[in-house]
């Protein structure tokens, strides 16, 4: 009796100990694409966590990849779903910097020439285009916000849960899968879109969106071991006959085709302990990122109807907290010791280095990084920016990895600019502009312009920058310009409106200095060669007894200028001055003078919300009343003391003051652009006078418009109108620029 109870306990002790040596089954989370709609992983996810069950590997592809990225390096669910919600996926297609962060150089050209159509021009001649509508830049910067501090892996293993994503070889179509290096790099090229977003450059490999080949990766994920695989199906159903009603809408059905095909072939290798979780995601499309919470929601929702299956694979309390930390992202602090420039572009790389404004030595700061590469790819000479953290012989190195433009080094932009008051006064300009860039490891530049309306102007410029930091620079410039002149003079029998053609050519060299990025300060030389010519003969010869007057110009000047105005039309943060003194003498019929003149502008902004306010103010006289200078300073137009006509107002002297109120009335997000629209008004004082004894407060003109902006794609867009004191009103239409 003895014996048979020792053999019984025996017995149940060897049956524990097989239960508490069997190892659990290896989890594996399976995440498809989908766009917005992969956010319905993150209700999974939620799910999971709430009960206890542990995930041992992830595989995604495309915002699958993202999701499951997120969740292999640390990050809770609940993290993820707070990132996901705050998350402007908009911005990640949206690849123009910002003016502010752009220099103060590019900045005046592309207000001036602001239909950027990213045309590239070759030294032979051959017109160029980018290999997406997008490259990346923006993309990419997310996705790193998202990660947070990562350093490149030999193996995805070594996160914190091992982790897959696929993306396709654009050459082949082949599958390939991501297993190491650098993880924002490798989640990028699986969201890649084709044609949208440029290819992604790895491992040799061009790679886009791995959707076609391959979007719910359960293969991957059998290789890696999986005992039991969660797949989630995310997958956009075809389109009913009712919405094939486009091209667009044809093309994306056969899209889905192909991802359909290879998710049919991936759900064929599930086995009888694996689950196919689908949320119902009818309302939600691939585009539709505003709607992440009911997409959340809906993964919840699936996930809940499979607890019955999912219960048994629950770890105890204890046991899954343990499982938690021993998976959570650690963090640490990261010190750069080391930074090293990879570029094809011919640029000092110490020029490189002061954009990006990180220092070796210095903690690992990635706002800050983030912040240097947006400065860097604002000069519109680099294709991609990317960078990654390698370990080198027990130093952590910033790589820093910047691809020039392979559509250069020449690049196109057009300017168009229309302004009518619908009664007797309308003007436009059709303009293009060519920039040869790279002709210096410095950032030496060849400009040029070229325009044709009302105004007739042509214009090259080389600027010489003479250091890394561009600190110091020379300039030299030359335009020609053809532009009427109209005047109403007054004779016995009426007035008579006469128009004298003013044709120049202009000479000008500068030594100058940039202080940063949005101030500088130029002192130079000018000199105008010019003319003026009556055809009709009634102004001119009776001063000069010709039809054709010529005169000449020349004398030093100097421009200090900054701006951080974040737009120049719709402002909303940020200043912008311009202070300039200049000395002329004047050689006419034989007579010489000199002057002196001051031109001081000033523009600042702020706002709250959808309300903004901006500010001007400009003052500008000659120094000397009895010469009669050439140039005067001309007021006139919207904005302008709005009510006259453009330029209607002339004279040696003048002040002008505004304010103009906004309110963002839409923000038209299309996710590619952004096209606000604005509705707001102006008040406005100024005018000119031809002597200094005659400025008084009691004549200056009041002014005020209302109107209705767009901040269009082609250009700032207005409607409005504008009265002032003087009894003069006027409608306005005005597209582009005005200054």
């Amino acid at each position: 009796m003895r014996l048979t109870l020792l053999l019984a306990l025996l017995l149940s002790c060897l049956a524990q100990a097989e239960v508490k040596e069997q190892p659990r089954p290896k989890i594996a989370l399976v995440l498809a694409g989908g766009g917005a709609r992969g956010a319905a992983h993150v209700g999974v996810l939620k799910v999971l966590e709430a009960n206890r069950i542990p995930v041992d590997m992830v595989t995604g592809t495309s915002m699958g990849a993202f999701v499951g990225g997120l969740y292999a390096s640390g990050k809770s669910a609940d993290e993820i779903d707070s990132l996901m919600r705050q998350l402007n996926w908009s911005q990640g297609y949206q690849e123009d910097p910002g003016r502010s962060a752009q220099s103060l150089r590019k900045k005046e050209q592309r207000d001036r020439f602001q239909l950027g159509l990213n045309l590239g021009l070759s030294d032979d001649g051959q017109l160029k285009v980018p290999k997406g509508l997008l490259q990346g830049q923006a993309m990419v910067s997310l996705v790193r916000q998202s990660l947070g501090d990562l350093p490149n892996f030999q193996s995805f293993d070594e996160l914190p849960i091992p982790f897959r994503c696929v993306a396709t070889n654009i050459e082949n179509k082949d599958a390939v899968v991501m297993d190491h290096g650098n993880l924002a790099q490798a989640l990028q090229a699986s969201m890649a879109v084709p044609g949208i977003l440029r290819p992604v450059e790895r491992d040799g490999l061009l790679l886009v969106d791995g959707g076609v080949v391959n979007n719910m990766p359960v293969d991957v994920a059998k290789a890696m071991g999986a005992d039991i695989v969660i797949a989630v199906d995310v997958n956009s159903p075809f389109h009913d006959r009712q919405d094939l009603d486009s091209a667009l809408a044809i093309m994306d059905q056969l899209s889905r085709f192909l991802v359909r095909d290879n998710m049919d072939r991936q759900k064929a290798l599930l086995g009888d302990r694996d689950l196919l979780i689908k949320p119902q995601l009818e309302s939600v499309s691939m585009l539709d990122f505003h709607l992440v919470g009911a997409a959340v929601d809906a993964g919840e929702q699936a996930t809940l109807a499979w607890l019955d299956k999912l219960r048994p694979l629950a770890l105890p309390e204890a046991q899954y907290q343990a499982w938690r930390r021993q998976h959570s992202a650690g963090g640490q602090v990261l010190t750069i010791d080391a930074i090293v420039i990879d570029s094809d572009a011919g640029f000092d790389h110490r020029w490189m280095r002061e954009q990006l404004g990180v220092k070796a030595g210095a903690p690992y700061n990635q706002q800050q990084l983030d912040l240097g590469i947006n400065r860097l790819y604002a000069t519109e000479l680099f294709e991609r920016i990317d960078y990654e953290l390698v370990e080198q012989e027990g130093k952590r190195v910033l790589r820093v990895k910047a691809r020039e433009r392979s559509w250069g080094p020449g690049y196109l932009n057009f300017r168009l600019a229309v302004e009518d008051n619908f009664t007797d006064a309308s003007d436009y300009q059709l303009g293009m502009s060519y920039t040869r860039t790279n002709l210096s490891s410095l950032g030496a530049e060849w400009h040029n312009e070229v325009e044709l309306g009302l105004v007739k102007r042509a214009m090259t410029e080389l600027y010489w920058p003479f250091d890394a930091d561009q600190d110091f620079f020379a300039l030299g410039n030359l335009e020609f310009r053809k532009q009427p002149l109209r005047e109403v003079l007054a004779q016995d029998q009426g007035n008579v409106l006469i128009e004298v053609n003013r044709k120049s050519t202009t000479y000008k060299a500068a030594l100058g200095s940039n202080f940063n990025r949005w101030s500088r300060i130029k002192l130079g030389w000018r000199y105008v060669d010019g003319s003026l010519e009556d055809d009709l003969g009634i102004f001119l010869p009776p001063i000069s007894g010709s039809r054709q007057l010529n005169y000449q110009q020349s004398g030093p000047f100097l421009l200090w200028q900054q701006d951080t105005l974040d737009s120049r039309t719709f402002p909303r943060r940020g200043q912008r001055w311009e202070l300039e003194l200049r000395r002329t003498r004047d050689q006419l019929l034989g007579n010489s003078s000199s002057n002196s003149y001051f031109l001081g502008k000033w523009q600042g902004a702020l706002s709250s919300g959808p309300h903004a306010l901006a500010f001007e103010v400009q003052a500008g006289s000659y120094f000397n009343d009895d010469a009669s200078p050439l140039d005067s300073f001309e007021l006139g137009g919207f904005r302008k003391l709005s009510g006259f006509g453009r330029l209607a107002l002339s004279g040696n002297h003048m002040r002008f003051a505004s304010l103009d109120y906004s309110y963002r009335l839409f923000e038209n997000n299309f996710g590619f652009f952004k096209s606000p629209v604005f509705l707001g008004m102006t008040l406005e004082g100024g005018n000119t006078w031809d002597r200094r004894d005659q400025i008084s407060m009691g004549d200056l003109v009041k002014a005020a418009s209302l109107y209705a902006g767009i901040d269009s794609p082609i250009g700032p867009l207005f409607f409005a109108y504008g009265q002032n004191s003087e009894d003069e009103s006027s409608f306005y239409f005005a597209l582009g620029a005005d200054f």
